[in-house]
């Protein structure tokens, strides 16, 4: 019984194995006779099958069979693997994402009346002349500037003509921003007294010395928590990169100038406004601080007189925000008398000339204990209108930081007498224009013409031609880099989409409501074109200046003086400053292959027909 069962399984396993589809002969040859369609063998390292080759049955020619290089298992005790330190997942750059502005309502903001500072300001008497100077306390002084071995190094001050040792450094401070192979400054302790003036003598004895830049010795007043937390606020947005920045429009381009800010960015035609200028919306505290000298003495009433300066400027900066920027000015009651004459710091009258910080920062050593400074967002040294143009013709804006005590003052702007110059020949309003003018550089405006020798935009705003009795307002694109135009205002439309041409109807832009102010197209990533409506105003004089579409293009790729701001003239348009510029009905220009043609011209408005080939 258990024979039968043997040879029966035995049969079984052949029977399965004769069945299978691939069987194995010895010495098949293609074309060699086989017995049945489709069946498979192996031989001299190729697989052959079985095909019907007119009425016979034969082996095809067979194919290579590669084998797999089969490595053998080997049984072994297993290892445990170590568990994985695991990887920490890098923390993903956060993409920026929009930064939606809400524009405040028009006429939201409304100036306060002029103030006057509650209490004189009055400078003391320079000590050295009177001979009431205390006597210096004892403090520490390092080296300002320079990065050094520790060698030997010796303060120094001037006597005289001479420079005299005062005394042995005493200790070397590590500087982070110096190279690690000279990373060191030396200090010392001394008593000094205020405005001497000193310098370091570092030096290897017998071999080399060097000198640092001399300058007038002042004690450091330690610097509050709270002033330091301000300025580390001012330091973060005035180092914020361009690249932060996320447009919310096509039309917003971005500013190809400064990429990278700092302090020292102080302008830009393009987006993001500079983050350190004075504020779009809202109430802005300014302070004007009227200053003498002892060669030039003010004699007016700087309340009285300088009054009708600061709602000038007011008056301008509300009217062309639509009501969404004021000012509320604050003026000292009488002249600050500075000891010194104001020939001391050579500005003369040649713009760049002498040394305006130096100028600013003494009248911030006399005046910081006695002013508030820190409360303005905006500051303004002016000197009296019996100014000569010969001793200072020339005054600044102030777009970089000044510390005071509890704060920084980084907006404003500095007189001289170009602030009285064109009032004295006949432009009227000139004193405010060159203040209004002066704080839109404080906003972060270029001056739109071209190094103050041609014009490039022509008469057409105050920051490209501030001494005129005609038109002032500034432009559209200017007003929307400020957010004091939204953007169902500016007409933002793609040089693709106007293969058809399209109608606009564009509101006088000096008129305060919802309208639609411009048409905006960009040429590239970097230029755009822009029309907008000009029509007189409370502003804007157009007894020379022709009324019409203002066309223009501003090019973010160039920076200040360099004359971004370009107008494209009417046809026949001959004015050296873009009088007779602005296109009237039927006029056509056409630029980077945008046709503009005006249809229809009204008392407020201009209809306007675009295209693009």
């Amino acid at each position: 019984m258990i024979k039968r069962r043997v040879v029966a399984l035995l049969f079984i396993v052949s029977s399965i194995a004769i069945s299978s589809s691939e069987l194995s002969f010895a010495a098949v040859k293609a074309g060699g006779a086989c017995t049945k369609a489709g069946q498979s063998t192996t031989s001299s390292g190729k697989k052959f099958t079985c095909i019907k080759s007119g009425k016979k049955l034969v082996w095809d020619k067979g194919q290579v069979i590669i084998k797999p290089d089969v490595t053998p298992i080997v049984q072994t005790t297993p290892t445990p693997t170590p568990t994985p330190t695991p990887t920490p997942t890098p923390t993903p750059t956060p993409t920026p994402t929009p930064q939606l502005i809400v524009i405040p309502a028009r006429n939201s903001a409304t100036a306060a009346p002029v103030a006057t500072y509650p209490r004189t300001i009055a400078i003391a008497a320079n000590c050295s002349v009177t001979n009431s100077c205390p006597a210096p306390t004892s403090a520490r002084i390092d080296l300002w500037e320079g990065c050094h071995a520790k060698v030997e190094a010796t303060l120094q001050k001037q006597v005289g003509s001479n420079w005299i040792d005062v005394a042995q450094a005493t200790g070397w401070s590590a500087i982070k921003s110096c190279d690690s192979t000279t990373p060191f400054r030396p200090f010392t302790t001394a008593a000094i007294t205020n405005g001497t003036l000193i310098r370091w003598r570092v030096y290897a004895p017998g071999a080399w010395e060097w000198f640092s830049k001399p300058k007038e010795y002042s004690v450091e007043v330690p610097v509050s928590a709270a002033a330091l937390a301000a300025r580390a606020a001012l330091d973060k947005l005035a180092s914020e990169p361009v690249s932060t920045f996320v447009p919310t429009s096509p039309c917003q381009l971005i500013d190809q100038i400064t990429p990278r800010r700092s302090y020292y960015t102080d302008l830009s035609a393009g987006f993001p406004k500079v983050r350190t200028r004075i504020k779009s919306y809202g109430n802005v505290k300014a302070l004007i601080v009227p200053l003498d000298f002892t060669d030039i003495v003010g004699k007016d009433n700087p309340v009285t007189y300088f009054t009708p300066i600061a709602e000038g400027v007011n008056t301008y900066f509300n009217t062309i925000s639509y009501g969404r920027v004021a000012f509320d000015f604050t003026i000292l009651p009488n002249y600050v008398h500075m000891d010194f004459p104001i020939s001391k710091y050579g500005i003369a009258n040649t713009v760049g000339a002498g040394d305006v910080a130096g100028y600013r920062k003494a009248i911030l050593d006399a005046t910081n204990s006695q002013i508030n400074y820190a409360e303005y967002e905006a500051v303004y040294f002016l000197v009296p209108k019996e100014m000569p143009m010969a001793l200072m013709g020339w005054g600044p804006a102030i777009t970089a930081p000044y510390q005071v005590d509890g704060g920084y003052i980084i907006n404003g702007a500095t007189g001289g007498a170009d602030m009285y110059f064109n009032e004295q020949h006949g432009i009227k309003g000139a004193t405010w224009k060159w203040m209004a003018h002066e704080t839109g550089h404080a906003f972060g405006w270029y001056d739109e013409d071209y190094q103050h020798q041609s014009a490039s935009l022509g008469n057409w705003g105050l920051m490209s031609q501030s001494w005129t009795n005609d038109v002032i307002e500034q432009n559209a694109w200017d007003r929307y880099l400020q957010g004091w135009l939204e953007e169902s205002q500016v007409g933002c439309t793609s040089k693709s989409s106007l293969a058809t041409a399209k109608v606009f109807t564009i509101n006088a832009l000096s008129l305060n409501n919802g309208e639609q102010k411009a048409v905006m197209i960009p040429l590239s990533n970097s230029k755009i074109l822009v029309a907008e409506s000009r029509r007189a105003s409370t502003l804007d004089n157009f007894g020379r200046t022709k009324e019409g579409l203002l066309v223009y293009t501003v090019d973010m790729t160039i920076g200040q003086l360099g004359g971004g701001y370009v107008t494209i003239r009417r046809p026949g348009s001959t004015s050296p400053e873009f009088l007779d510029a602005a296109l009237r009905q039927g006029d056509s220009v056409t630029i980077d292959g945008v046709t503009i043609t005006v249809t229809t011209s009204t008392t407020n408005s201009d209809t306007i027909s675009i295209s693009s080939r």
